[in-house]
């Protein structure tokens, strides 16, 4: 874990980016910021989690990042004991957290509930869509006061750029830089995934959060054995090859 502060004071608010080493968009989009001349009205704690991992190149050096929250001081696994330390570092703080997937080349945000602090940073963050992922996704963030990002394709420019203009709409609603950097505001549409939709081998034929009708097709496989939904929904964090075993998850709009 790498820790730096931009801005005098005790920060309230904190930057966590590479909980997922092979997600780079975070530093890059982070590193572009500290060249920026700013002037910081609250200060700002940056975290690059997993540090290790990021090094590597890889997802995570012994164990998903994102499952061992809130993690264990005395583990001798590298990412059990990471997430205790990162527990700690961002205690109190209002943290958005930067990703990138597989399955949506616009950002998004993601939630264990769209409780008012979770909401707030979503809103500020300036996503078009925020999904509440509740108990149907391993809730690997309940345990820390979060709000992920999903900032594009991983591996992409385009993520990074997303993951920069991300930032600083955070830090400008928030008020953490002085009025003139820049935002882009947006109307922003909240979601609930109510279901898993299991299955391998299938190709996603629709995109995320575009409602899928009844009766319709959103995903075959070569030798066209298809899905095709009993009643609309609309597609989350569905993709070709973004799970081993599930293409993805139905969602419903929600207030």
């Amino acid at each position: 874990m790498k820790v730096e502060k931009l801005g005098k004071g005790e920060p309230e608010h904190a930057i966590l980016y590479c909980v997922h080493g092979s997600e780079p968009c975070g530093h890059y989009a982070v590193e572009k910021l500290k060249n920026q001349d700013l002037d910081f009205e609250k200060p700002i704690k940056l975290v690059l989690a997993n540090e290790k991992a990021f090094d590597q190149g890889e997802r995570f050096v012994e164990k998903d990042l994102n499952r061992c929250f809130p993690g264990d001081k005395k583990s001798e696994v590298h990412e059990e004991n990471l997430a205790y330390r990162i527990t700690e570092e961002l205690d109190g703080l209002k943290v958005l957290d930067l990703h990138s997937t597989y399955s949506h080349s616009e950002p998004f945000a993601i939630t264990p509930v769209l409780n008012s602090r979770r909401k707030e940073v979503a809103i500020s963050s300036g996503v078009n869509n925020v999904v509440a992922i509740g108990e149907i996704v391993d809730n690997y963030m309940e345990n820390v006061d979060r709000t992920a990002v999903e900032c594009g394709h991983t591996g992409t420019d385009q993520a990074i750029r997303n993951a920069f203009k991300i930032l600083k709409n955070f830090l400008t609603s928030e008020g953490v830089v002085k009025e003139g950097f820049k935002t882009e505001n947006n109307n922003t549409d909240f979601y609930e995934i109510y279901e898993r939709v299991e299955g391998t081998g299938y190709i996603f034929l629709k995109e995320n959060f575009e409602e899928v009708k009844k009766n319709e097709k959103f995903a075959e496989k070569i030798n066209g054995e298809a899905k095709t939904a009993e009643n609309s929904f609309y597609p989350v964090l569905m993709s070709t090859n973004g799970y081993e075993d599930i293409i993805g998850f139905k969602a419903r709009k929600s207030g």
